[in-house]
């Protein structure tokens, strides 16, 4: 079923919106300011959320659809609001010693096809982009453990609730994020909100998941903020900033979710035609959203301050990251003096996708100065308006 309302089953979404209006948690919406961008606050001191997230709702979570672009990407990138300077800071192995759980969250049960985007996996679509496509970590080596390993646990899935009154049909969904610091993940701005200046609510997110377990435990959020670009953007691909921030709950150990898996760096900007890129995430029309999946491409342009790359992933795959010099470098690598030489680097996320199924595309918005502005991340500026320097900023030890 597609997450855009409808007249069908107008009754059936009547009471499922009456029984998700009371799980949704006590929030603070930030009165809006040039000086700080939309975000929300979760207020709730009982735990709900966690409550919240029963097996039977994280396994029945449905994919969030992908923005759809019409047509083919029209080959038109430029970078509309640099930072003050090039900005990037190194990604993080983890900082302490966790043993992974090996227990299972939930049975991951099949998806509905009427959920499902119904891409067929192919090496290139009518588009032309070709690229690479495998699951991130065969089964064999998850078997023993390489799954668990950084950077593999950088990314994870984001299960979050629609509540009603948005513009987008209530129920629960799922998308991809990135472990980014030590306590907060960036995902996509339709993750977060409707695009027409609602949020969402009750986020949790599980890191390094395969099949429904949980080896680093579910973390539930603290604080969500998008951009004004997307958040009074009207929901509609492609879009100039699609991307959020998430801060997450501390727990007593390990306190922070950075502290047991580790987080991508970021180089912003440093998404460009040609650059290459690693794109992770959790598509269900793949493996049934169950498993880590990864495509690696070259960028093409696309239109409104957002580039483009060859990918057969779809629904659920929005908000995974799009990653420069994923995995772990040689000895000797990389060269001295060498370019774009940071390990692990965040520079987008999965923002939409082609109507048309054969076309084989996935786009993102390319992380500018409304992502980060100034280094360091909480402190370099005082009115912070770039979201992640406002997260860290207003969430001291998040950074």
């Amino acid at each position: 079923m597609s997450p855009y309302r409808s007249s069908r089953n107008v009754s059936a979404i009547a009471a499922l919106a009456a029984i998700i209006s009371l799980a949704v948690n006590p929030v603070k919406l930030y009165a809006q300011t040039k000086s700080a961008p939309p975000s929300i606050t979760n207020t709730d001191q009982t735990n709900s959320t966690m409550a919240y997230w029963t097996p039977t709702r994280l396994a029945a979570a449905k994919p969030m659809l992908l923005p759809r672009a019409s047509g083919a990407p029209d080959l038109q990138a430029e970078l509309e609001v640099p930072p003050e300077s090039p900005v990037s800071l190194p990604g993080s192995a983890p900082t302490q010693t966790v043993q992974p759980s090996n227990s299972l969250l939930f049975s991951p049960i099949p998806q509905e096809s009427d959920a499902l985007d119904l891409v067929q996996p192919e090496m290139t679509g009518s588009a032309g982009l070709r690229f690479t496509s495998s699951r991130l970590v065969g089964d064999a080596v998850a078997l023993i453990g390489g799954e668990k390993k950084y950077p593999s646990t950088i990314e994870g899935q984001l299960r979050f609730t629609v509540p009603a009154g948005t513009t987008v049909a209530p129920g629960n969904y799922v998308c991809s994020a990135t472990v980014q610091t030590v306590g907060v993940i960036t995902t996509a701005g339709h993750c977060v909100s409707d695009g027409n200046g609602h949020f969402f609510t009750n986020w949790v997110f599980t890191p390094a998941t395969r099949s429904g377990s949980a080896p680093f435990g579910t973390w539930t959020w603290t604080q969500a903020v998008t951009t004004l670009t997307w958040f009074t953007g009207g929901g509609g691909v492609p879009n100039a900033q699609d991307v959020a921030v998430i801060v997450l709950q501390k727990k007593p150990y390990p306190q922070r979710i950075g502290n047991a898996t580790g987080w991508a760096g970021f180089n912003i900007p440093d998404l460009y035609v040609g650059q290459h890129v690693s794109e992770l995430g959790y598509p269900c029309n793949l493996d049934n959203c169950a498993k880590d999946h990864r495509v690696d491409a070259q960028v093409v342009g696309g239109s409104n301050n957002t580039d483009v790359i060859g990918s057969d992933a779809s629904g659920g795959a929005s908000g995974g990251g799009w990653i420069i010099n994923y995995g772990e470098f040689a000895s000797g690598e990389p060269a001295a003096g060498s370019s774009d030489s940071n390990l692990n680097s965040l520079v987008a996320v999965t923002s939409y996708g082609p109507i048309a199924s054969g076309v084989l595309y996935l786009g993102a918005s390319i992380l500018d100065g409304r992502y980060v502005q100034c280094v360091p991340l909480n402190t370099c500026s005082a009115s912070p308006t770039a979201i992640l320097n406002f997260a860290c900023k207003n969430n001291p030890g998040a950074c």
